[in-house]
């Protein structure tokens, strides 16, 4: 999947992370579009890693409501308007990337613990990737790939 479908999948990503129960959205720019509510994530969080693989959409990590910092993973089945959970990654991330190369999932940079003084202090940069190798999700495994150099909260992903 390219181009405008993938941006499509991604931004609903982001719109069901953020929907709750009840939401009503408005309608689009065409006439006869219009916003439906999805199945809301398991584990509401904000500040997420988001990328399509297949027929799913992956949440990774991300703030909770008590401002605790996730380690879960979530898959949204886009046929069957379903969340699972997957295997969690080795460690909770706040504000990571995530993309999608072959058959992998990416989930990289952000930053480790919680609250909101997390975003002022260097020390708390994640210096790893975790890659989560989908044909083998079933096993629930994440492999962890050594730390770059220079470790930045920064990331951008391209499709």
């Amino acid at each position: 999947m390219r181009g405008p479908a993938l941006f499509c999948l991604l931004a609903l990503a982001l719109a069901i992370a953020g929907c709750k129960e009840g939401d009503e959205g408005g309608s689009g720019g065409s006439p006869g579009d219009s916003w439906a509510t999805l199945a809301p994530l398991n584990e509401p969080r904000q500040e997420v890693g988001v990328a399509a693989l297949g027929n799913r959409i992956y949440v990774a990590g991300g703030f909770r409501a008590d401002r605790s910092t996730a380690n879960t993973v979530e898959a949204y089945d886009v046929a069957a308007n379903t969340w699972g959970f997957v295997a969690p990654m080795p460690q909770g991330l706040n504000h990571p990337a995530a993309a999608v190369v072959g058959s992998r999932l990416y989930v990289m940079g952000g930053f480790l613990g919680s609250g909101p003084a997390v975003a002022s202090t260097s020390t708390s940069l994640a210096p790893t990737t975790h890659v989560f190798p989908m044909p083998r999700a079933t096993m629930a495994a994440w492999l962890v790939i050594p730390p770059r150099a220079v470790s930045t909260a920064r990331a951008a992903t391209i499709p």
